[in-house]
């Protein structure tokens, strides 16, 4: 078998899923890919060249390709650069080199410390760019100190097209490395700040980049003056700014941002609602934010209706949640997330403004509010068909539910997930519930399991309503089966 003979499409997505090293995937799982990738490179001439390029187009460090310079060595525990290194040796390490995209830098693994000499050494030796193809750079807040110095050095090239930054303490270096790339003409598009030692200087130069499609900045040096010049991107399609720290109270200007689509904006609700009344876009189609705390209830509401005229026609994800001051957007624990309060007539409104929306994710209600009910979910099954994932505080007890539906809606809602603790209540009031969420949404594959991958405290509870749907699609579907079985079509269930 040769590559030629072999749809090009499907070997990729083999290649892509082996190369897979997403967060949640385990140390054992990833290796294990990695092996056979690394066989498969080996197994035939045809597959050298692409396996080779998914091994190495991610890297962590830059230990793997260190280790290819014979010079690279162990002296007392630290790994140093010793002797010379030929024109051979450089040739066999920028082989390797070539192929990677995107480092993403943790540190290197215990064991494998490496002296700082090392890279600036490299640096002197290797003229051209290390990584000539790279086009990600992600650096930790870990090693934020050390190795700003080094990535000025190494990783300057016109190929590069995002670089993000985290936990910076002190930017001296950042300015710098940004200046430098805007001298290469490096092509870059997207830019994530986020940490307390950001200075303007910095903000200034990450946005002289006119091609910026996506810019994530957090720090208390935004101000009015900048912008205005973010604003004027003409490529920006992404943006998400934290006001959580910054002077600034209300605006009186256009801000531009007229091709924005997505928005995440974190701080005083006052200044969200004043940044989405004098922001250009017409074209919204995600938006998150979330403010801080201690806000009235009619002034939430005012931010939803606003956003729900202005942008009915094209918004398709939408979230909101409440914070504590003194957490930061990178620090949210679970206790931190309050509520807005919520009815059922707000939710109809909601619906009947974004029947495109595929995405609604909503907080509890804080104590006291009335909830939605199952009212709700019915007009959200009606009019928002697309809708795939619902997260929405509602009373799962509700005495009067309404009349079951018949003739069945076609709904693929997949994830639903009740943003509050259930209800004390006998089995009977489950099974009940569960037949209208099966009804109105028979392709369900979650029931209120959160986000982090648990059922909540009360698991029981959670659990028997989870059963009730289940049960539910398991009779619909054995009773679709039996009569597809004599000939009666499937689309009558």
């Amino acid at each position: 078998m040769v590559l030629s003979n072999i749809d090009s499409g499907i070997f990729d997505k083999i290649l892509d899923n082996l190369a897979h090293d997403a967060p949640d995937l385990n140390l054992a799982a990833s290796q294990r890919n990695k092996r056979t990738l690394a066989r498969l490179a080996i197994c035939c001439k045809a597959f050298l060249e692409p396996a080779l390029d998914h091994l190495w187009r991610r890297l962590d460090s830059l230990f793997p390709l260190l280790k290819l310079l014979h010079g690279f060595k162990s002296s007392d525990g630290i790994y140093v650069l010793r002797g010379i290194v030929t024109p051979d040796n450089w040739s066999r390490f920028d082989w390797y080199a070539r192929r990677v995209k995107t480092l993403c830098y943790t540190g290197n693994p215990l064991g494998q410390a490496v002296a700082k000499h090392v890279y600036f050494r490299v640096s002197q030796l290797h003229s051209t760019p290390l990584l000539p193809s790279i086009q990600h750079l992600q650096f930790r807040h870990s090693i934020q100190n050390d190795f700003l110095t080094l990535g000025v050095c190494l990783f300057l090239s016109p190929s590069l097209q995002s670089v993000e930054f985290d936990g910076i303490k002190s930017d001296k270096l950042c300015g710098t490395f940004f200046d430098a790339l805007i001298c290469e003409s490096a092509p870059l598009q997207s830019v994530t700040l986020r940490g307390q030692g950001l200075s303007k200087d910095t903000l200034d130069l990450a946005i002289r980049f006119q091609g910026i499609r996506s810019l994530e900045i957090d720090g208390s040096f935004i101000d009015v003056d900048w912008l205005k010049e973010a604003g004027a991107l003409p490529s920006l399609l992404h943006l998400n700014l934290n006001f959580l720290d910054s002077p600034i109270s209300a605006f009186d200007f256009d801000l531009g941002f007229k091709n924005v689509k997505k928005l995440i904006i974190t701080g005083p609700l006052p200044l969200i609602d004043s940044f989405l009344m004098h922001t250009s876009t017409k074209h919204l189609e995600y938006f998150d934010c979330r403010v801080s705390a201690g806000v009235a209830k009619p002034a939430y509401e005012g931010l939803t209706y606003r956003v729900v005229t202005r942008w009915k026609e094209t918004l398709r994800q939408f979230s909101i949640a409440v914070i504590f001051q003194e957490h930061r957007k990178d620090e949210f624990p679970a206790s931190a997330l309050l509520t807005l309060g919520l009815t059922d007539e707000i939710i109809v409104e909601l619906a009947s403004g974004w029947p495109e929306i595929t995405e609604l994710l909503l907080p509890d209600s804080p104590p006291g509010f009335s909830l939605p009910t199952v009212t709700s979910l019915q007009a959200l099954a009606e009019r928002c068909p697309h809708l795939a994932h619902l997260r929405i505080p509602f009373n799962d007890l509700a005495p009067d539910l309404p009349p079951l539906s018949h003739g069945g809606l076609k709904h693929g809602l997949k994830t639903l997930t009740n943003a509050r603790f259930i209800n004390p209540g006998d089995i009977s009031d489950y099974l009940r519930l569960g037949r209208h969420i099966d009804r109105l949404f028979p392709g369900l594959k979650v029931v209120n399991k959160g986000e982090a991958g648990h059922w909540g405290f009360n698991y029981v509870k959670w659990k028997e309503l989870y059963d009730a749907v289940s049960l539910c699609q398991t009779i619909r579907r054995e009773t679709r089966e039996g009569y597809e079985s004599v000939g009666i079509s499937k689309e009558n269930f």
